[in-house]
């Protein structure tokens, strides 16, 4: 098992029975801000398992001050935001599980803070850990055009997998007190990228980590979704280590190759699989042709069309200009090499090495670059 910097700042564990013996049903959030924000409007929204607001409160910022008051909400955690009067976000949103007792608020500090009930106590010593990972993460990830592309061995992989592990026990150790259930239910997302990297990649079994999940909880839409989705990624076949076989393709004169032609000649070679109506595909030409010229020495580019009708092909190939070998097999996704590599969807490529084997599946030219920085430094 890898080792990860882990923070457990996990604090004293309630359950729900220790927690009902401090209710009493009422909370008051007391907030504090710059005076720079008065007139501003603090929102609070209440969320439902879906992260959904189904209704909300809002208080206008005085003398750097404003408050809520209300009953007790425990099924999910809220949010509070602060809005000018144009509906612009100017503060950093604030999760809180609106817990009975006095909750002070601030939003003085680039990060919003909170103390004085014992759960968002305990909750914020979560929030302060996941914002290590965060700043630890930004030192290092790249930036191209918005994209997030985790190459595998590397430290910002090895630093979403720690967040991941946190995120997930720490949901673990509370799961028997409202806020464990409440950030559980907030954190059944796909696109959380740090638990859904921490569930594909970790050697336990789905049923393994969730061991701590109720019935009920099993059968809501949300925990099946994921659960279905990460299984099927989890099932998902290897390509990685696969010896690459040969295939026979169509050049665009209309001639047959040999695509080991053109394997084993420079470091890498890329196979990259488009078509000419892919527009994401098309979007990463360019950049392609930037890594083309920068790697060149240590980096083929061979692309493979998915396209069905030739014309389509050879006519995108002629407005495109790309300066690296062009093959097709008129059958797209039905073709011996889109079945042999199980693709069923572009772009996708795959990196191969010098001896014929995959060393990476591939989408978009910044996953290219960097994992070539990566070797090649």
């Amino acid at each position: 098992m890898r080792k990860f910097i882990i923070i457990f700042c996990l604090g004293v564990i309630f359950s729900s029975e220790s927690f009902s013996s401090l209710n009493n049903g009422k909370f008051r959030i007391n907030g504090t801000i710059s005076k720079s924000f008065d007139g501003q409007m603090a929102i609070l929204s209440i969320k439902d398992d879906y992260q959904k607001t189904t209704r909300s409160d809002t208080s206008i910022i005085d003398m750097g001050n404003f408050s809520f008051a209300g009953n007790e909400y425990l099924d999910n955690l809220s949010s509070i935001i602060v809005e000018d009067e144009y509906g612009i976000k100017t503060r950093p949103e604030l999760d809180l599980l609106l817990e009975s007792g006095t909750i002070s608020v601030s939003f003085d500090k680039d990060q919003p803070c909170m103390e004085g009930s014992p759960l968002n106590n305990i909750f914020m010593e979560y929030l302060d850990s996941t914002s290590f990972y965060r700043a630890e993460i930004a030192k290092i990830e790249p930036k191209w055009e918005n994209e997030i592309v985790i190459i595998p061995d590397t430290e910002l992989e090895r630093l979403y997998y720690a967040q991941g592990e946190f995120m997930i026990n720490f949901t673990k150790q509370n799961f028997s007190n409202p806020l464990g259930k409440a950030l559980f239910m907030k954190n059944l997302d796909i696109g959380i990228i740090s638990t859904s990297l921490y569930l594909a990649v970790c050697k336990k079994k789905l049923d393994e980590i969730f061991d701590f999940v109720d019935n009920e909880t099993r059968l809501h839409p949300r925990f099946t979704s994921l659960f279905n989705t990460m299984q099927k990624v989890k099932a998902a076949p290897v390509l990685i280590g696969m010896k690459v076989e040969n295939f026979s393709l169509l050049s665009p004169n209309g001639n047959t190759v040999q695509l080991s032609e053109y394997l084993g000649k420079k470091n890498f070679v890329f196979l990259e699989f488009w078509a000419s109506w892919c527009g994401p595909c098309l979007a990463t030409i360019p950049k392609l042709k930037e890594l083309y010229t920068e790697y060149s020495e240590n980096l083929e580019i061979v692309s493979i069309s998915m396209d069905t009708k030739q014309a389509s092909w050879t006519n995108a190939l002629s407005q495109q200009n790309m300066p690296w070998p062009q093959f097709a097999d008129i059958k797209g996704f039905e073709s011996n090499i889109a079945k042999t590599f199980k693709i069923k969807g572009i772009p996708f490529g795959l990196l191969i090495d010098k001896q014929g084997f995959v060393v990476a599946n591939i989408r978009g030219a910044l996953a290219l670059k960097l994992f070539l920085q990566n070797k090649l430094r």
